[in-house]
């Protein structure tokens, strides 16, 4: 729950900063905050308080399924996957809904254009750039757990992949949230379009981290 909230924030802070460079800098507090909260050990529990993100634990499945022998069976790959869907579901919920609040409550700012910006583009220029943004996503993550001065190198990270313009799909939930779309099934199908394209390219990403946690 608090990984959605979290992201929602952030992606609010983005989009009501006039400078875009900014607002890429302040979005990486969201993803500090996922990080700082969790202490938990387990990624995939029962406590809705926890702030687990789904795309720092994209590689999370595909390292059972790496790791596949006599002791890790097919039904726990399966399991691993299912619970990454899961948790992008819980994530992306709360981003959806902390949007829309703000779209009720408060000025978006740039909304509109980043998401006319972000429709633009075909289904396959958005998976690659949810790929791009989950490598990033995944060094950030790597250097948190590798070092005590993880925040700038999560921050440019952060900053890199909103930059580039790739897709996070809790992000683009919040982002979805957030805007005053024009109505229609036209514009229903491609918001959703965009967020499971941007979770797939996610999970892809951690495909290349799949060699250890």
């Amino acid at each position: 729950m608090l990984a959605g909230i979290f992201i929602g924030v952030a992606s609010i802070l983005y989009a009501r900063c006039d400078n875009p460079i900014v607002g890429a800098v302040l979005f990486s507090v969201g993803l500090l905050a996922c990080l700082i909260h969790n202490t938990e050990p387990a990624w995939l529990n029962n406590n809705i308080k926890s702030a687990w993100l789904c795309t720092g634990k994209a590689n999370y499945p595909w390292y059972a399924l790496f790791h596949r022998n006599q002791f890790v069976a097919w039904q726990c790959v399966c399991m691993e996957f299912a619970g990454w869907f899961r948790l992008f579901a819980i994530n992306g919920f709360f981003a959806l809904w902390i949007g829309v609040m703000a779209r009720l409550c408060i000025d978006c700012g740039r909304i509109n254009d980043i998401m006319v910006n972000k429709l633009s583009h075909p289904w396959y220029w958005i998976l690659f750039m949810g790929f791009v943004c989950g490598i990033l996503i995944q060094i950030g993550v790597r250097a948190y757990r590798s070092s005590s001065t993880y925040w700038p190198i999560v921050s440019m990270c952060v900053a890199a992949f909103l930059l580039l313009g790739g897709e996070h799909c809790i992000a683009d939930a919040a982002f979805v949230g957030m805007w005053q779309s024009p109505g229609g099934w036209n514009a229903a199908i491609a918001c959703v379009k965009l967020i499971v394209l941007s979770a797939v390219g996610n999970l892809l990403a951690g495909a290349l981290f799949g060699d250890k946690l």
